[in-house]
């Protein structure tokens, strides 16, 4: 959040808080701060919270919205999750029963007894995310996301109230950035501070439909007024709630005052009325595909099998020059990103057609160079490229569309505006993740790879985001009644034409889903991004779901090791890199484990080796000198254990940045500079240290020249040299062929393995959807506020004792493949009938 962060005065702020101050008689029922005893402003957070809670309600008119303690008390069948210290609820809710609390849940509540706990029983309320009108954070000891220059004490202890000796302008202020973002504090913990408002804020958003959102951050007697949007946070100036409380007492008095627009929710989406209600629960036994009517019900009913009362929505879509309504439940994709695309899908229930569909919402760029993904999917259309989605209807949200306002605020460190866009597909896919055979996994890559190829080569359209969230299958019948499986690559909204590729990255942070984008690209983020970028990507998306359901004889380190190197990230000036081990291990085509063939098909183990083959002949083809130009700078900072989005989450931007919760392990020594550019395994021959496992770090920290004291570089124990393929030479690194420049050969690779490829049930780390649930074998891409951050152990746990592999209980699908050649080249038809038109319309073209 540090580069989508700005400080602005408070009565610039107020800009942003539709309303009116209040009046006299309003400023006469109101408490004061200053009233609230010494001694809680620096005793416990629970000691604070009632003195708090009863000053913030009283500049709340008609008690029409009500403060609430939900410090203590997580969401509704949901253990140890995090929670916000209070919220703003309205009175009248639908859903109170989500956060009220029953007397008997408070008589037995260990937090309410004695002091301060019966101060605390008359706010007390359970959290409800998809219920938060705005939230305050409240820290006393721990640290403050902000400077606190107001604070009775500062973090270390001590006292800002006392005589200061004035510094030089010079002089920078410990743990306090430089730059324009100077208000935020730059030591660890208050990045952790920071990096729980954004969860927060992004959890908000996920499970409502806002515009933009409020919140209050609190320490001791400092406090800042936020507002959240999908571009970035703009923070009052700090106020000394003891000299300045009346300001914060303004705010919720507008807040009070606010109609639900000028909250920020959005004015498209409204409840679904009962009728409605009634019609899509109806509705539901009807649909003859099984995982189709799964995730409806997922979506529209709640634990008990009942509908969710207030929580099915009617949603305006935008269809030519008129308006279509669909209803939705709870959302079956989103990311916890505060700020960025914030994109969320739904299965939902098509008002007109009586029929099952699925809506993304999502917040697109407001640029010349994002295409709305309505009209990429037209053009798609248009040159009758297969095995992509169908687009019904799609456009901006709202009239004039809804657009951000932060980056109004963001002079000195412009950001572009997003606007609200939706889109409709009429496809239902079904995550890649639940292939049933290893021939079945290979058929949809292999699909996605035509719809690929066939996007590039007649459209003119690069996807650039291939992940396996962006790869779904699609059952069905043929004309003939017969089941069909077939792939199908989605979320075009990344893409670019072939005419914008030639300029590089344009922003430090690359677009793409993290541990499946191209180690180049990571690895030279200023490099424009190519077909083989996309081509090596699939063989990440295979290698991930080998991994991830397949035995590999790899032990729990081992496999944490391998997902270390996939997820760690270096800090070059502002750029975010890949690691040299992942780099190192796709030129070289050693990743440290293969497919066990006792356990795999044959098909499964050869795609992979070959494809692991293709990518170090690509590597070898390379032009490091000319590679070199797209480097970022030399200095870097070592990562590791990034946040990432929740597992069976989507990301809403997939900017990649870190992670404030991210912990700086350490930075690599200052690479030795070379007039004739090495590839990076040739480079890292001469220097030796620089080539690492992700294992091998130690705490053995030196200073840098060129800022003594600081910690630029760690040792490794004992360093691991990498090793040049078997044959090779200086020679060797240069070659004519690039196996990944066009799709020929990783077609031609997914072809022969189809047949030997193995039709018994995959087996599988995850048992039932509850497993599924919690497992996060699989990052997604992440940023710096997204959830929360992955440990070594976690890892380990999930990628536990093979003991524990069980056979999947669904039955294999068999299937029968053709080949013909047409004006594509030649190909492998979807299971069942393939309709000749679109190869006799190409001809007819060609």
């Amino acid at each position: 959040m540090l580069d989508r962060s700005i400080e602005v005065p408070y009565e610039v702020f107020l800009e942003l808080v539709p309303g009116t101050d209040p009046t006299d008689d309003e400023k006469k029922q109101f408490a004061s701060f200053a009233h609230i005893p010494m001694d809680a402003w620096l005793d416990k957070e629970n000691v604070l919270y009632p003195h708090l809670w009863k000053v913030m309600q009283s500049a709340l008119p008609n008690e029409q919205i009500v403060v609430r303690d939900t410090g203590e008390w997580c969401e509704k069948n949901i253990a140890n999750q995090c929670r916000t210290d209070g919220v703003l609820y309205r009175a009248s809710d639908l859903n109170m029963s989500a956060h009220d609390l029953s007397e008997k849940e408070k008589d037995d509540s260990g937090a309410l007894k004695n002091e301060p706990g019966k101060s605390r029983r008359p706010w007390a309320a359970r959290l409800s995310w998809a219920d938060v009108l705005a939230f305050v954070e409240v820290k006393t000891r721990s640290a403050s996301p902000f400077v606190a220059k107001k604070a009775l004490k500062t973090s270390r202890g001590s006292s800002n109230r006392g005589p200061t000796t004035p510094q030089p302008e010079s002089t920078v202020t410990p743990g306090v950035s430089s730059s324009d973002s100077a208000f935020i504090s730059t030591a660890q913990k208050a990045k952790e501070s920071l990096g729980q408002l954004a969860e927060y804020s992004g959890k908000i958003q996920l499970h409502q439909h806002r515009q933009h959102l409020y919140s209050v951050s609190i320490y001791q007697n400092s406090a800042w007024l936020l507002f959240w949007d999908r571009t970035s946070l703009v923070v009052s100036e700090e106020i000394d709630l003891l000299t300045e409380g009346w300001k914060v007492l303004n705010f919720f008095c507008r807040l009070g005052k606010m109609s639900p627009e000028q909250l920020g929710f959005d004015p498209t989406v409204s409840l679904a009325s009962q009728s409605e209600m009634d019609e899509v629960i109806a509705f539901i036994p009807t649909v003859e595909v099984d995982y189709v009517r799964e995730f409806l019900e997922e979506a529209m009913l709640d634990e008990m099998k009942q509908p969710r009362i207030g929580r099915i929505y009617k949603v305006e879509v935008k269809k030519d020059k008129g308006i279509e309504h669909f209803l939705i439940g709870y959302h079956r994709a989103g990311g916890l990103s505060a700020t960025g695309r914030a994109t969320r899908g739904y299965i939902a229930y098509d008002l007109r057609e009586k029929k099952a569909v699925f809506l993304k919402d999502t917040w697109r760029l407001d640029a010349q160079s994002s295409h709305p993904e309505c009209e990429v999917y037209k053009k798609l259309k248009d040159n009758d490229v297969r095995f992509v989605a169908t687009a019904l209807c799609g456009g901006d949200v709202g009239s004039p569309p809804q657009r951000t306002r932060s980056q109004k605020y963001m002079a000195k460190n412009p950001h572009c505006a997003r606007i609200h866009y939706r889109i409709v597909l009429e496809q239902v896919g079904c995550p890649l993740e639940r292939y049933r055979t290893s021939q079945m996994l290979c058929k949809v890559l292999l699909d996605a790879l035509f719809a690929h190829h066939e996007a590039w080569e007649f459209a003119e359209v690069l996807h650039r985001d291939i992940s396996d969230g962006n790869i779904l299958i699609v059952f069905g019948k043929d004309k003939r009644g017969r089941s069909t499986v077939h792939g199908m690559l989605c979320d075009w909204d990344l893409c670019k034409y072939s005419d914008e590729l030639k300029s590089g990255a344009s922003d430090k942070n690359r677009s793409g889903t993290w541990v499946f984008m191209s180690a180049l690209l990571l690895s030279y983020p200023k490099k424009p991004h190519e077909v083989a970028d996309d081509l090596e990507s699939f063989f990440h998306v295979l290698t991930w779901e080998i991994l991830r359901f397949h035995e590999t004889g790899l032990t729990p380190q081992e496999m944490a090791d391998i997902r270390r190197t996939y997820e760690a990230f270096h800090e070059r000036g502002g750029y975010h890199t890949c690691t040299r081990a992942k780099l190192t291990a796709v030129e070289t085509g050693k990743h440290g484990f293969e497919p066990n063939v006792h356990q795999n098909s044959i098909g499964l183990q050869t795609l992979w080796s070959k494809l692991s083959t293709l990518c170090a002949e690509h590597y070898r083809s390379l032009d490091w000198n000319e590679l070199a130009k797209f480097a970022p700078p030399r200095h870097l900072q070592i990562v590791t254990s990034p946040k990432v989005d929740e597992f069976l989450g989507r990301t809403s931007d997939r900017r990649v940045r870190p992670s404030p919760h991210s912990q700086p392990v350490s930075t690599s020594p200052a690479q030795t500079p070379s007039s004739s550019r090495l590839s990076p395994v040739r480079e890292a021959l001469e220097i030796g240290s620089n080539a690492r496992s992700p294992s091998s770090y130690d705490s053995r920290v030196i200073e840098s020249a060129d800022a003594p004291g600081e910690a630029s570089a760690v040792l490794p124990s004992e360093p691991r040299k990498a090793e040049l393929p078997s044959g090779s030479s200086d020679n060797s690194m240069v070659s004519k062929s690039k196996p990944l420049q066009n799709h020929d050969k990783i077609i031609e690779v997914f072809k022969g393995a189809i047949d030997d490829a193995d039709s018994k049930p995959k087996t599988s780390w995850i048992t039932d959807k509850l497993d599924l649930d919690q497992f996060e074998g699989l990052p997604r891409n992440f940023n710096d506020d997204s959830s929360l951050a992955h440990t070594s152990s976690h890892m380990a746990a999930r990628f536990t004792a093979n003991a524990e592999i069980l056979k999947r209980k669904s039955a294999s699908t068999s299937s029968t493949t053709k080949r013909r050649k047409g004006a594509g080249g030649s190909r492998i038809s979807s299971i069942g009938e393939e309709d000749d038109t679109i190869e006799k319309s190409r001809a007819e073209k060609a």
